[in-house]
């Protein structure tokens, strides 16, 4: 039988003009379970696999979190974030692989239920992953920069 679960533990904190919210995940075959719908290679080796020689499953491990450190400064609040991910093969499967994240995003009040929000955001997928057989891979890095429009009703 396989079995995915997940667990997640968060906190938020304010004092003042500043906020941190946080966020630790933990679990087992997140991809079968479409835990982990992205393509980051973190979510992709988050998949139990099977052992071909004895018929049996092979559990990953898979476990990330977030951090956000804001302060609000009139009608702008700029956020520093940071997030990782990570999943990993067992037995005879040797995938293992992280993926990082580090932004910028900075929501500005304009009027009351509108705002914008520019934002940076760098993401790392491992220049120490894994494949199945344990062979290295660098899957490299990429930026996403934009401008969200919010309507909050």
């Amino acid at each position: 039988d396989l079995y995915a679960w997940g667990a997640s533990l968060g906190l938020r904190f304010g004092a003042g003009p500043f906020s941190l919210s946080a966020e630790g995940q933990l679990g087992r075959n997140w991809r079968n379970s479409l835990g982990s719908a992205g393509i980051s290679p973190a979510a992709m080796a988050g998949a139990a696999s099977i052992n071909t020689a004895t018929g049996s499953i092979q559990d990953s491990k898979c476990y990330g979190g977030w951090i956000d450190l804001a302060f609000k400064l009139g009608p702008a609040t700029p956020h520093l974030i940071y997030g990782y991910a990570s999943g990993e093969g067992s037995g005879t499967d040797k995938t293992k692989a992280t993926s990082q994240m580090i932004g910028i995003s900075m929501p500005i009040s304009l009027a009351k239920g509108f705002s914008l929000r520019p934002e940076v955001m760098f993401y790392f997928d491992g220049t120490n992953n894994k494949n199945s057989a344990g062979k290295g891979i660098n899957n490299g890095s990429y930026g996403i920069y934009g401008l969200q429009f919010q309507i909050t009703f």
